[in-house]
């Protein structure tokens, strides 16, 4: 937007036009210039070659939550094998992961709602029954099971439900 003013006195006008015209063309290269440097400097952030140099990290900072560690709450169970000794051929699978082997006779777990918890016997060469015997306060009692029997397969044991304290 350009504003023109007019005054009406004598052959001084031309030193107010000539300032303000130098002014403006100051302003208008000044804003370029400034404009072509902010993109210069960011292109040459984006360049991997010159992000490093410039100290840019291209890993994230901090630590990262590991398994949503503080947003849910907690149980804990203990399973254990009822008719054998310890096997680590017996893996203990938590929703289809797997967690952890009985290298003793029980393993103890910690556990969220939702989870589901199943028993690997898919090495083993006679059945295995397995049960959780012991649970948590904040874990439903339909978790708790009589026992379930494992031959050469992957089956079921639980489906933790946390209830409210």
């Amino acid at each position: 937007m350009k504003v023109v003013m007019y005054r009406v006195k004598g052959r001084n006008d031309k030193k107010g036009l000539i300032s303000s015209i130098y002014l403006e063309k100051i302003l208008f290269l000044s804003f370029v210039v400034v404009f072509l440097i902010l993109v210069f400097a960011q292109v040459l952030l984006i360049s991997p070659s010159v992000g490093t140099f410039a100290g840019q990290k291209n890993t994230p900072e901090g630590r990262m939550l590991g398994d949503e560690e503080y947003l849910y709450r907690q149980g804990k169970i203990t399973i254990e094998l009822l008719n054998k000794k310890a096997d680590e051929n017996i893996k203990v699978l938590l929703n289809g992961d797997e967690v952890s082997t009985f290298e003793s006779n029980s393993v103890s777990l910690d556990v969220k709602n939702g989870d589901v918890i199943e028993i690997d016997g898919s090495t083993v060469q006679e059945p295995v029954e397995v049960a959780i015997i012991r649970k948590s306060d904040n874990i439903s009692q339909e978790c708790i099971s009589s026992g379930i029997t494992v031959d050469s397969e992957i089956k079921l044991l639980a489906h933790i439900r946390l209830v409210d304290e």
